[in-house]
């Protein structure tokens, strides 16, 4: 994956909150695609009646994940988009390129994309991810797991609108997810090593 990247996003989080609270508050997702899916969809058809029927058919998909808090898992292996950057302030942080592609060539992002890169893939900013630094876990131990793609992404938000970008030879859809939590955690162990509430 070759996603392009500009300068980071620096966030506040809300004090006193905890990802898990937000995470009660929201439904679950096994299959992340087929939300996404719901909402960006696709219509090609040539017969103009059949054309409206999907157009209209997938507003209604859509409609049904709109507004809506939810809890999505998206796993681990996010080497070429997470990166542990150092320690700031006595803080852990981390590098993001807000982005999931299920697989699909639909991806959600944090926010629209300004544009695709040579490559077709959405140019994203950076967000900055600052935690306490887990008790027994070193910066080499951090900088380590995100390496070798060992960090689970879990995430708490509502879809909002779809975009598209791209011409007629390029062209790439996506949703944008609106993030209200945050937590990044051990692959292998499930053990948090940050969490942040927007």
């Amino acid at each position: 994956m070759n996603t392009f990247m500009l300068v980071t996003v620096l966030v506040a989080a809300k004090p006193g909150a905890s990802f898990d609270a937000i995470k009660q508050s929201a439904e679950g997702l096994e299959s992340p695609s087929q939300a996404i899916s719901a909402i960006v969809g696709k219509c090609d058809e040539q017969d103009p009646e059949m054309q409206i029927k999907c157009l209209d058919n997938l507003k209604k998909s859509g409609e049904q994940h709109k507004g809506k808090r939810y809890y999505l898992d998206l796993g681990s292996g996010h080497q070429e988009l997470l990166e542990f950057e150092g320690i700031h302030g006595g803080k852990a942080r981390f590098l993001w390129v807000p982005m999931y592609d299920p697989g699909t060539g639909q991806p959600l992002t944090a926010q629209k994309p300004a544009k695709l890169n040579a490559s077709g893939w959405p140019v994203l900013q950076k967000k900055v991810i600052d935690g306490k630094l887990p008790a027994g876990t070193s910066a080499g131990d951090l900088q380590r797991l995100a390496r070798l793609g060992q960090v689970n992404i879990e995430l708490v938000g509502k879809f909002d609108k779809a975009w598209e970008l791209g011409g007629r030879d390029q062209k790439v859809r996506g949703v944008v997810f609106k993030i209200e939590g945050l937590r990044l955690a051990q692959a292998r162990t499930g053990e948090t090593l940050l969490e942040i509430v927007y």
